[in-house]
């Protein structure tokens, strides 16, 4: 079956393709309802030096049409109700069909967030991901996890093994909103991640912040010694997009590069007077 639509991933949720008991068929409800009520925004990431886009995030948008105020609040309804996982893999295969629907010019590396806590899941299923990709003409090579700090997996051997496994397998990691949450310095030296994503705290007007500065450039600094590409999370102005460029960050996103668009076919950059000054005089073309 061919999972290029959100009526197809509703199919596709059969009771074989849902981890762990559901008697009465509830979670495949609320995953139906879930496949076609919510979509995803993709939102670039721009080199810094070629001004090129690198990946696309996919983003999820609309859940507060089923009554989540949050996207944090569904996860953690489905986590506290055992199906997280599977809600994990509903989103992730909308996430990575709409994906595969942008040209090929365009669709470069897919960044999914992944919630941390489907690790430890009984239901977890090494290689579910590899699985279906070629159902939609990509490669694991595509696809980079983003594991948050917002749930702390440090500590379990069981846990690292999965990460390996998913770089086995050839997908990168990135850690997100580095520098917020629980595990920090710790989580990097477990995760051993492709990608370092630094949260906007320390983005945010690092142009007139010293202190900023010295964090963002040591942080650089150590990640580029480990072999680690660093990723300038919501870049919003000029001054922080050439700060960040000068101190030597890799790639950026934010809504100085773009905003996130439900239709990536038409994804052009922000609108406004400022544009990122890339490359020179050259700005990044989102077209």
């Amino acid at each position: 079956m061919a999972l290029s639509t959100k009526e197809n991933v509703v199919d596709f949720l059969d009771p074989e393709n849902l981890p762990g008991n559901d008697p009465t068929g509830e979670t495949r409800r609320f995953l139906q309802a879930v496949a076609l009520t919510v979509d995803f925004a993709f939102q670039p990431i721009a080199d810094f030096q070629t001004g090129k886009i690198y990946a696309y995030e996919a983003l999820l948008r609309g859940q507060d049409k089923m009554g989540f105020r949050s996207i944090q609040c569904l996860f953690d309804q489905a986590f506290e109700q055992g199906f997280l996982h599977s809600l994990d893999m509903t989103l992730r295969t909308m996430a990575i069909g709409k994906f595969s629907r942008m040209s090929r010019k365009k669709r470069t590396r897919l960044f999914f967030n992944l919630d941390n806590r489907i690790l430890k899941s009984n239901d977890y299923e090494p290689g579910s991901t590899a699985d279906i990709l070629p159902q939609f003409g990509l490669s694991s090579s595509t696809v980079t996890f983003e594991i948050s700090e917002k749930h702390n997996i440090t500590g379990n051997s069981w846990i690292n093994r999965t990460l390996e496994n998913y770089r086995k397998q050839g997908f990168s990691l990135a850690i997100d909103d580095f520098g917020t949450g629980y595990s920090g310095m710790k989580l990097l030296y477990l995760c051993q991640p492709e990608f370092l994503k630094i949260d906007r705290f320390f983005i945010s007007g690092i142009e007139n912040d010293d202190r900023k500065r010295l964090f963002v450039s040591k942080l650089m600094e150590l990640a580029h010694i480990l072999g680690i590409t660093v990723v300038a999370e919501g870049v919003e102005t000029k001054g922080e997009f050439r700060s960040c460029r000068e101190i030597g960050c890799d790639l950026a996103q934010g809504y100085y590069i773009g905003r996130p668009a439900l239709v990536p076919e038409s994804h052009a950059a922000a609108p406004g007077p400022e544009k990122p000054n890339i490359a020179g005089d050259s700005y990044i073309h989102l077209q």
